[in-house]
């Protein structure tokens, strides 16, 4: 018998997806002031007191796999505890990433976004049952050479729609490691050095697995 090779990749978090890297750059904006329409399971801003407050967001894409947005910010909300992040394709956001705020610029990791995307984005900061909304802003992901920018879905007989959620998947012969959407959209891509036969993210989605079988002998 063989051993089997593993390899491991950074990845972050998102949405409640994951990714990640650093460089190249954007820019957000402040804020303070009323909901936007959001997704369904995101935070509701509207159900706490909406304070005014300074949030000075930026994001640059991840250099490794540019599809991740790395974000920080800062804000001078009084007594702030916490923090999520809502993105989307537009400002009706559909995903939202926890942030990190025992980190000291909130660094947290934006997954879910394919390649060449402008991806709309605010920053809610919370203390108790008080939220300070930021404003709307935008950064550019990027994509990853040599990696598909989507995969065909093939869609099953069943009528009902497709649930949302993410895929791990890989591809054996070119060592990439994806995450696709329900749509088919690549929103994550590696390549290993190892043919991979599986990938799979650590509990915490902080890091992705590759593994090949080994030599067989």
């Amino acid at each position: 018998t063989g051993t089997a090779g593993t390899g491991t990749a950074g990845t972050g978090t998102a949405g409640t997806g994951t990714a990640g890297t650093a460089a190249g750059g954007t820019s957000g904006g402040g804020g303070g002031g009323a909901a936007t329409p959001r997704g369904p399971e995101l935070t509701d801003p509207s159900t706490f007191t909406i304070v005014s407050c300074a949030i000075t967001p930026t994001v640059i894409p991840a250099s490794a796999i540019p599809m991740v947005g790395i974000a920080t910010f800062t804000t001078d909300l009084p007594g702030a505890e916490r923090a999520v992040i809502q993105f989307g394709k537009t400002s009706t956001y559909t995903l939202e990433a926890p942030v990190n705020w025992a980190d000291a610029t909130h660094r947290t990791l934006l997954l879910g976004m394919p390649g060449n995307t402008t991806v709309h984005y605010r920053v809610i900061v919370f203390q108790g049952r008080n939220a300070c909304v930021g404003a709307d802003a935008t950064y550019a992901t990027g994509t990853v050479s040599g990696a598909l920018a989507s995969l065909t879905v093939q869609k099953g007989t069943s009528t009902v729609a497709p649930a949302p959620g993410f895929i791990i998947t890989e591809h054996i012969n070119t060592m990439f490691a994806y995450i696709i959407n329900n749509q088919g959209e690549v929103v994550w891509a590696y390549r290993f050095a190892i043919p991979l036969t599986r990938a799979l993210m650590s509990f915490d989605g902080n890091y992705m697995y590759g593994r090949d079988t080994g030599p067989l002998d």
